[in-house]
């Protein structure tokens, strides 16, 4: 068995010009003709294809204010959603409990610490709508938009 070099496998007749013949005797394979740098210099000719091209349009301009209040808001709504589930879990561990005191404080106190960041959360939603108010900026007021690419 030989050593089958991608010159041999695909020559300049085609497809249908392949042979297949075992590796020259040399020990170190000689470069192909796809690796040489001539053949790279050659398939650079074509023009770089530009992103803005390729998704069809620019990308909007998002100013750092913006990033920050969608992160705000992002950050309220994975508030309530780890809320709602940690408020289940500690449901369901109360119930599981079965009368055992020490795993029914557990639950308690995870519901009470689910309840005690639920109102922090509350608390800093009402400290920003209330900055909105008296400096008359937008924080996390107005329509949610998430950001996504112009087409």
């Amino acid at each position: 068995m030989g050593i089958y070099y991608p010159s041999q496998l695909m020559p300049q007749g085609g497809p249908s010009a392949v042979h297949l013949s075992p590796s020259p005797s040399s020990s170190v394979p000689s470069p192909t003709p796809a690796l040489t740098p001539s053949a790279v210099s050659s398939s650079a000719s074509q023009p770089p294809i530009a992103l803005v091209h390729t998704l069809g349009g620019s990308l909007p301009n998002f100013t750092v204010a913006d990033f920050v209040t969608f992160v705000i808001r992002i950050l309220i709504i994975a508030a309530f959603i780890l809320a709602f589930i940690f408020l289940l879990l500690g449901g369901l561990r109360w119930v599981i409990a079965g009368g055992d005191e020490k795993a029914v404080a557990a639950a308690r106190a995870m519901i009470i610490g689910t309840l005690v960041g639920l109102l922090i959360v509350l608390s800093a939603y009402a400290l920003l709508r209330l900055l909105e108010f008296f400096f008359g900026v937008t924080i996390i007021s107005g329509e949610f938009v998430i950001p996504q690419i112009a087409s």
